[in-house]
């Protein structure tokens, strides 16, 4: 449809979807958009193309409506700090505590989702709570709860149940069945994620169309079983709006719904209507029925998907291909194709090697779906078969995501306009059944021009890619950690060890700092004076214009802080001593001081147990940086932190640091250990690693894998490091591990290529 006239349909929907852009993105004022609406008035008298005009301006209201309705919500009011508010809870959280809720009631008079993490006693879902706790945005951090009263709602009622029985029937695989079959993300292993995403394969792992596509194809087979087919159409439509309100009603399997409704009352009435027809009206029933799907990534996976499957389907009947295989790989490469500048653009990446992964996953999948809502009616007989084809589904995936080339990663709007190019060029190259010849001169024709605009692109595009990264850099025994905000301003914690014959801030963090095109630092924490954390610091002063210097201030009676503290005055660089309460902001990204107090300081002379702790924060994505704080500190701030996304281990995994009741209090989805390749110390400590693994956090290390990269946009973040397996290495780490226990979708960081955090919006792909 990319080169012949749209049918009429299709068209009333892009006028509809440029009016909602218009009011629900660029969000004109009412009294702007008032004055632009005149002047298209009278453009569209002149042209007389009246009915455009009525369509642009009927999206535009909707989405001014939906923006202003939007901008009422608690998310958007509610600033940083102590919050009560009257919750409906949608969900039972799981073990992180992690579940949607809608405010009905708060004191600031505003309503609307959000996301709520409970530390401990949380109710179940379909309640109305009170609540208290702490806002950072965009999550009430809950520290107290009151029960008012059980709703009594059905789909609230029927969504527990269901939950409770995927628990007591999958174990530690529930988290993913509950993904697949109730669109709960939030107890997905990290790991595993990354690994289906590598893949190609990640929406398998959320409520997409696929999934409504496939519930629906058992209704008409079963209907069809009992010899009902004249009730094929009703049954069908009915399950899946069933269904889909159990869900309730996500874009994606929305857009299922409608279209699957469509189809089947259409051929209930021997009407035949193209499928991108279909779409169409599949998807402005998704943005009128909720206008905020328009800015949702999985929504636009979804119609993209659809769109390229079909687009794939006509072109392999215009080819004179029909056979089930050639349809099967067909639509795979059209929905990749469809999708690629989408996923490139909302999560930086894009898995060419999901094309053939799909072949097998995507049918392994229609098994397991209907055997998990079967096993909640026979129980654990049935639980067993879809447990076995979910440990296949999960053993593929960590295969697929190891194979070279695979999947490529980039950022920014320049990555996505590459992939959209290559979509254009693909699609260009095949207009109008060209000849072997003429193809290949098509493909030619097109990669050069693709080349030529890339080499354009890098010599005058210098936008740095979007969001936080931070750099646990691997300085052998030592810590070092380079921060780089969203605006390219850039922070520094720690430079890393010198010893008689190794200075880490010259062989290391400058070499590594200028790489990375670093001309000054905003920020330079100290954490303490030892020598694994101090040593480096001289060398990055000499090289660098710093604004601050923050450290505990203690002095020690070393040569090495004798001369740090020269270069602080011989540099004219600001000092400050960093205290308990202290907060530092560069850009978007905060640094708060949560460790030593002032009292603290005066009375202990352990340069350990001062070390600077700092919780580092960007949107959602919270770290703790804890030096080489031991123990007794640990007693002091444990209370103080809430749930935290990664850790620094303390004191380079040390058995004085890294308390189970710390890891209990603060629940971190990563752990990195900033450690020396066998240092004589025995880091990290066997009991540092039990806790960790008993409470279910994955580690990376910088003696095992190198420099730890996280990158972090706000609501989601990728763990990376600069070593990779190949991929036979990669198997050999992964055969012995893959056993039909319900532990193997849990216990994955032995063989870590990649990790990525769960995330709130945009963790797994989801067309």
């Amino acid at each position: 449809m990319l080169f012949s006239r749209p049918p009429a349909v299709v068209v009333v929907a892009l006028f509809y979807g440029a009016g909602l852009a218009i009011g629900l993105v660029f969000f004109v004022t009412p009294s702007t958009f008032l004055v632009l609406w005149l002047l298209f008035g009278v453009a569209v008298v002149r042209t007389g193309k009246g009915h455009q005009g009525l369509l642009l301006f009927a999206g535009a209201m909707v989405g001014l409506i939906s923006q202003a309705d939007e901008r009422s919500h608690c998310t958007h009011r509610w600033s940083t700090g102590p919050k009560t508010a009257e919750v409906i809870i949608h969900d039972t959280p799981r073990a992180r505590g992690v579940t949607g809720g809608t405010v009905v009631r708060s004191s600031d008079g505003c309503d609307g989702e959000i996301t709520l993490a409970f530390s401990e006693d949380a109710p179940r879902g379909g309640t109305l709570v009170e609540v208290r706790g702490q806002f950072r945005p965009p999550v009430l951090r809950v520290e107290d709860t009151r029960l008012l009263r059980s709703l009594g709602s059905l789909r609230y009622s029927l969504r527990s149940r269901v939950d409770d029985r995927i628990r007591r029937l999958y174990g530690a695989r529930s988290g993913v069945v509950a993904a697949m079959v109730l669109g709960r993300k939030n107890d997905l292993p990290p790991t595993l994620k990354k690994d289906f995403a590598s893949a190609g394969m990640s929406h398998l792992l959320a409520i997409s169309g696929l999934h409504v596509g496939i519930i629906a194809g058992w209704i008409y087979l079963l209907v069809g079983l009992v010899g009902a087919q004249r009730l094929r159409p009703i049954a069908v439509a009915a399950g899946v709006w069933t269904y889909v309100a159990l869900l309730a009603f996500p874009a994606p399997a929305t857009r299922a719904a409608i279209f699957i409704t469509v189809s089947v009352l259409a051929g209930k009435i021997e009407r035949s209507p193209p499928p991108v027809s279909t779409l169409a009206v599949a998807a402005m029933g998704v943005f009128t029925i909720d206008p905020a799907a328009f800015r949702s990534i999985g929504a636009w996976l979804s119609i993209s998907a659809v769109w390229g499957t079909a687009l794939a389907g006509r072109e392999l009947r215009r080819f004179g291909f029909d056979s089930a295989l050639a349809k099967l790989v067909g639509s795979s490469v059209g929905a990749t194709l469809a999708t690629a500048p989408v996923t490139a653009f909302g999560f930086g990446a894009v898995a060419p090697v999901g094309v053939f992964a799909n072949i097998v996953a995507v049918p392994v999948t229609g098994l397991i779906v209907p055997s998990v809502f079967l096993s909640l009616l026979v129980g654990r007989l049935m639980a067993g078969g879809a447990g076995m084809l979910l440990w296949f589904l999960e053993a593929f995936a960590s295969v697929a995501a190891m194979v070279p080339g695979g999947h490529f990663e980039g950022q920014g709007i320049g990555f996505a306009s590459t992939c959209a190019a290559i979509t254009i060029i693909c699609l260009w190259a095949i207009r109008r059944k060209p000849t072997g010849q003429k193809l290949t001169m098509r493909f030619a024709a097109g990669l050069v021009v693709l080349s030529w605009s890339g080499v354009a692109a890098t010599r005058t595009l210098t936008e740095p890619p979007a969001g936080l990264a931070v750099y646990v850099i691997d300085v052998g025994q030592g810590d070092a950690i380079a921060v780089r905000t969203p605006h390219d301003r850039w922070v520094l914690i720690d430079a890393g060890p010198r010893f008689a014959n190794f200075d880490a801030g010259t062989s290391v963090v400058v070499p590594f700092l200028r790489r990375m095109g670093v001309e000054s630092l905003e920020l330079l924490f100290v954490s303490h004076g030892d020598a694994d954390h101090l040593g480096g610091v001289p060398a990055v002063l000499r090289e660098f214009e710093t604004g601050l210097v923050v450290d505990p201030g203690q002095p020690l009676p070393s040569g090495l802080f004798q001369e740090y503290l020269g270069l602080i005055i011989d540099t004219q660089t600001r000092w400050q001593a960093g205290r308990a309460g202290d907060s530092f902001l560069v850009d978007s990204v905060s640094f708060s001081v949560v460790h030593p107090g002032a009292d603290w300081v005066e009375r202990q002379l352990e340069p350990n147990e001062n070390s600077l702790v700092m919780l580092l924060e960007y949107g959602q994505f919270s770290m703790l940086l804890t030096g080489d704080a031991g123990l007794p500190s640990e007693e002091l701030f444990v209370a103080e932190i809430g749930d935290v996304d990664v850790l620094k281990v303390g004191h380079h995994g040390s058995a004085s640091s890294t308390s189970a009741e710390l890891l209990q209090a603060i629940r971190p989805l990563l752990a990195v250990i900033s450690v020396g390749a066998g240092n004589s110390y025995g880091h990290p400590a066997s009991g540092v690693l039990a806790n960790l693994t008993a409470g279910s956090v994955d580690v990376v290390r910088t003696d095992m894998g190198g420099t730890v990269t996280i990158l972090a946009n706000g609501d989601y973040f990728d763990i990376r490091q600069q070593s990779t397996k190949p991929l036979v290495q990669g198997l050999g780490c992964l055969l012995p591990r893959l056993s039909l226990s319900n532990d193997s979708s849990s216990n994955r960081s032995a063989c870590l290529r990649k990790q990525q955090a769960i995330s709130r919006t945009y963790s797994t792909i989801s067309p």
